[in-house]
């Protein structure tokens, strides 16, 4: 307290406190502000000129897209190293990001280097890393035969461009109209940018595939664990594709004469219970009987000889059919008899022309088909 004392009368202390608050805000305002990686990502490619990259307000340039025709785009940095961001039109309001890998980027160059990356899909339907040198190639290359291919599919005969809704109320009356029929449609829903679906109705339920669109054609994704991708150049290859696996599960094979029915059981037939027998003999019936015609009417019957079978395969008789039906390598089952194997003509071997002695037989001296006369000297057995 005492050092206040030596001010005079007319200093005013709340005065200079408020000027000091002033003079520490500026300070703070002066000094520069820490940011974080991805500030310091957005700082990067200064010296990049492409009229499509975009460093700073990329929020506003997402907006703006969205009201552009399919194949717009702009490239932003990323939060990633050695990254950059692809945003682009896929179809009308819908915006699909793609991510480009900078393999070459020097910060000293502090713009786009000439091998740029993207995974994309062969017609293996692999996926591979294709190298691009530079904005204008990867545009070319890239993005208008991608671009070129959802348009395609948005012209083709089945495309329906109304809504999911209607979609399924379209394909529920085609079913009504023909119920032996299998109704398909392809449409794009508007959560999933970079793929269209592919709708079928049956008689269970709607069914959806999606088939993602790539620079190369139009890649079908298969059920994890049961199917495999695969790649498409063209719709209609993938729709012949379909149809004939249709067709496969509504004609399967059935054997002639009806069903084949399962082998029946050999296993031993269980006698009466005592309770059982007790009741019985409680009711008048003499169980002894009863037993006996059980048992007689357990007595296999006489059985006609099955007919010969090539190898690999069993005759079992069916009971109810009274007939024999077959089985076969690879779980084959029939009721028509296969046919054996056709044995050599009788007289000497297949493949002889007739001789004195009969069809295939040699004559006298002659050697049998793939057997050289002995060596000189040596006497055969």
């Amino acid at each position: 307290i005492a050092h206040w004392q030596l001010l005079d009368g007319t200093f005013d202390i709340d005065a200079c406190v408020k000027d000091y608050e002033t003079v520490r805000a500026l300070q703070r305002l002066r000094q520069p502000k820490a940011i974080d990686k991805g500030q310091q990502r957005q700082l990067l490619y200064a010296k990049e000129t492409n009229p499509n990259f975009v460093r700073l307000n990329a929020q506003k340039a997402l907006d703006g897209l969205k009201v552009r025709p399919a194949g717009s785009f702009f490239i932003r940095p990323s939060s990633k190293e050695k990254t950059v961001i692809m945003h682009y039109v896929f179809a009308k309001g819908m915006i699909k990001m793609v991510e480009i890998q900078d393999a070459d980027y020097r910060p000293r160059d502090d713009r786009l280097s000439n091998v740029l990356k993207i995974e994309v899909v062969d017609h293996h339907g692999r996926k591979v890393d294709e190298e691009y040198e530079s904005v204008q190639e990867i545009e070319a290359r890239f993005l208008d035969p991608m671009i070129q291919n959802v348009q395609d599919a948005q012209a083709h005969r089945k495309f329906n461009a109304g809504t999911e809704d209607m979609v399924k109320q379209e394909l529920r009356d085609a079913l009504e109209k023909n119920p032996k029929s299998i109704p398909y449609a392809f449409h794009i829903d508007s959560k999933q940018p970079g793929y269209i679906a592919f709708s079928y109705l049956t008689t269970k339920r709607l069914k959806r595939d999606w088939i993602r669109i790539t620079p190369s054609g139009f890649l079908h994704k298969g059920v994890p664990g049961h199917t495999d991708d695969k790649s498409y150049k063209r719709l209609e290859d993938f729709l012949n594709n379909f149809k004939r696996q249709s067709m496969k599960s509504k004609t399967k094979p059935k054997p002639s004469g009806g069903a084949v029915p399962a082998p029946p059981s050999s296993g031993p037939k269980k006698k009466m219970s005592a309770a059982m027998a007790a009741a019985m003999r409680a009711a008048g019936v003499n169980t002894d009987e009863a037993e006996a015609s059980s048992a007689a009417a357990n007595v296999p019957e006489a059985l006609p000889a099955p007919p010969p079978l090539p190898a690999g395969w069993q005759s079992h008789w069916d009971p109810n059919q009274k007939r024999y039906y077959f089985t076969g390598p690879g779980d084959k089952r029939t009721w028509v008899p296969p046919t054996p194997p056709t044995a050599p003509p009788p007289g000497g071997m297949p493949g002889m022309p007739p001789g004195p002695g009969g069809w295939g037989a040699m004559p006298p001296g002659a050697m049998p088909p793939g057997v050289m006369p002995p060596a000189h000297g040596h006497v055969m057995p």
